[in-house]
């Protein structure tokens, strides 16, 4: 927890075979506000397509091509969503019979 009393928190979600997967965060507290601080995504087999994307985020949304199988993560300084905003963040369908699986960790800050 830090001192303002945000607390981390772990959103994620399983797709079916050539099936997106999306992590919605929902709605924040009346002037809060959401922070993006690390994605973590995998394909069971090499996608076609394979793509990480975001929306609710300040500036610049996630826009990243997955082209292997297997696990990998995104850390970066804490993104921001807008104001009273919720943040989802789509992992692309990978193609026949590839599954997708996506954790998300965020705070929510008044």
């Amino acid at each position: 927890m830090f001192q303002d009393g945000a607390r981390i928190q772990m959103a994620g979600g399983e797709s079916g075979a050539n099936a997106p997967v999306t992590v919605t965060i929902p709605t924040p507290q009346p002037g809060g506000r959401y922070y993006l601080y690390s994605v973590i995504a995998s394909y069971s087999a090499a996608p076609t397509g394979g793509q990480i994307t975001s929306t609710g985020l300040v500036g610049d949304e996630l826009n990243h091509a997955i082209t292997a199988a297997g696990w990998g993560g995104i850390t970066f300084p804490p993104l921001s969503s807008e104001e009273n905003t919720g943040i989802s963040v789509t992992l692309a369908a990978g193609g026949a019979a590839v599954v997708g699986r996506l954790s998300v960790c965020y705070a929510e800050y008044p």
